[in-house]
C-alpha cells in the first residue's frame, strides 16, 4: 500500500514553519525518512510528493535569499550586521540539508530535485542576476525577480563549496561558462538538455501553482482512488511544476528490484547467480 504515508506527509507541511526548531525537526525528519531503505515507502515519495515538496522547497529558499539581498542593500551604516549573520547561517543551513539529500544518492529524488533547483533558482535568481546588467531591459525583466551581483555570486560560491552531487555542480558551472548576456534567455535550456536536465517550458523564479498543503490534499483525495496508478500526479498541479524525469529512468518494478538488493553480500550474490545459471556454475 503506497497511497498514503501520514508520519512524512504531516511533517513536511511544516517545511516553512516560523521556528527554526520546528524547521529543523522536518529536515531530519525527512532525511531519516529517505534513509530507509523501504522500496514501497520511496516509491510512494518520489511519485507522490517529491515535486510538490521540492518545488515549495525551492521557492522557500528564493524568498529567503531575496529577503537577505534586502538587509544588504538597505545596511549601508552596517547597523543590521546580526541579522545579516543570521539570514546567511540559514541559507548555508539550507544548503546543507540539500546536499544531505542529494548525497544519499537516490536517483529519482536527486534527478527531480537538482531541476527544480536548477531551473527554478539557480539559474533564473542567481545565474540571471549576474548578467541582468548587459541584458536589454525591458518590463517584463524589470520586474523579475533578481539579487544584486554581490550577493549572487556569494550564493554561487557557497552552491560550489557545499554541494557535492557532480551532475548538478556540472551542470551549474556549464550553464555559467557557456553562456554570455545573448543566451542566458535563450540558450540555458538547451545547456541543460544537453547535460541531462530536461527543461521546463519556461526556466523562472516563479511560485508553485499551489501550496505543499493544497497539493498533499489532492493527494489525499487521490489515495481512495484504487485504480489510480502511481505514478499519477495531481490534476490541479501545473506544468512547469511536474518537472519530467527522462524517459529512461526506471520504472517503478525497476526501481524495486533494486532497492531489495541494497544489502546483499557477495557470497549472496554468487549464491543467486548459481541458482540463475546452473549450467555456468558447473563449468
Amino acid at each position: 500500500h503506497t497511497n498514503d504515508f501520514p508520519l512524512y506527509t504531516e511533517a513536511i507541511k511544516f517545511f516553512n514553519h516560523s521556528e527554526g526548531m520546528v524547521r529543523i525537526a522536518v529536515r531530519t525528519l525527512t532525511l531519516n525518512v529517505y534513509r530507509v531503505e523501504d522500496t514501497s515507502m520511496l516509491t510512494f515519495i518520489r511519485d507522490r510528493t517529491a515535486a510538490p515538496y521540492f518545488s515549495n522547497l525551492v521557492w522557500f529558499i528564493g524568498n529567503h535569499i531575496i529577503e537577505l539581498d534586502t538587509c544588504v542593500r538597505n545596511d549601508a551604516d552596517h547597523q543590521s550586521q546580526n541579522r545579516l549573520a543570521d539570514l546567511v547561517a540559514e541559507h548555508l543551513d539550507h544548503l546543507h540539508y540539500l546536499n544531505d539529500i542529494l548525497s544519499l544518492n537516490i536517483e529519482d529524488l536527486n534527478r527531480v530535485l537538482s531541476e527544480h533547483l536548477l531551473q527554478k533558482l539557480l539559474v533564473p535568481l542567481y545565474v540571471y542576476s549576474l548578467m541582468r546588467s548587459r541584458l536589454p531591459s525591458n518590463s517584463s525583466q524589470e520586474d523579475r525577480k533578481h539579487v544584486s551581483v554581490v550577493v549572487a555570486l556569494f550564493l554561487l560560491s557557497q552552491v560550489f563549496l557545499i554541494v557535492s552531487h557532480r551532475p548538478l555542480v556540472r551542470t551549474l558551472a556549464a550553464v555559467i561558462l557557456k553562456s554570455d548576456s545573448n543566451i542566458v534567455e535563450t540558450g540555458t535550456s538547451r545547456i541543460l538538455e544537453e547535460y541531462e536536465y530536461s527543461a521546463v517550458k519556461c526556466i523562472a523564479f516563479s511560485p508553485p501553482s499551489e501550496s505543499l498543503e493544497k497539493s498533499l490534499e489532492s493527494l489525499s483525495g487521490q489515495s481512495s482512488n484504487p485504480e489510480e496508478p502511481n505514478g499519477s500526479v495531481s490534476p490541479n498541479s501545473s506544468q512547469n511544476d511536474r518537472l519530467s524525469i527522462s524517459s529512461d529512468s526506471e520504472n517503478p518494478d525497476t526501481f524495486a528490484d533494486k532497492m531489495k538488493h541494497l544489502n546483499i553480500t557477495d557470497e549472496e550474490k554468487e549464491k543467486r547467480l548459481a541458482l540463475e545459471n546452473p549450467d555456468q556454475s558447473h563449468s
